[in-house]
């Protein structure tokens, strides 16, 4: 994985810390040891991207969502269904999710390696323009 990373952490629409210098596996833990949590998001950023990967973590369910030059996307998983939606809990406010945007915290695993890895290969879904 490319770089340093710097993760920016919101528990309950707060702000809770700020990680900087982490490696990949580093983030991949911090990710993983948090999926089951209510209502944390966290901002990813690489030192050689421009891009930030935004993650909303909410008792299992999974957002996913990248900023790059200025445009959002948001992922949708090929296993995650197409109607509907999904109550979240993001940045301390009860969000109504289009469920195609909800995705389980094994696939945000690998989205993040492969964000971090800078890889243009996408694994298990597609970004979708907002």
């Amino acid at each position: 994985m490319n770089g340093l990373t710097s993760l920016e952490v919101e528990r309950g629409g707060r702000h809770a810390e700020t990680l900087d210098g982490l490696s990949g596996d580093g983030v991949i833990a911090i990710l993983a040891a948090a999926a089951g949590d209510a209502d944390v998001t966290m901002v990813l950023a690489r030192q050689d991207h421009r891009g930030r990967l935004l993650v909303g973590l909410d008792r299992g369910r999974v957002f996913i969502g990248k900023e790059e030059l200025e445009e959002l996307f948001q992922f949708v998983a090929d296993t995650s269904p197409r109607d509907g939606v999904v109550v979240m809990n993001i940045g301390g406010v009860e969000t109504e999710v289009d469920a195609r945007y909800v995705t389980s915290p094994a696939v945000l695993e690998v989205v993040a390696r492969e964000w971090l890895s800078a890889s243009a290969d996408l694994t298990g879904g597609f970004w979708g323009s907002r």
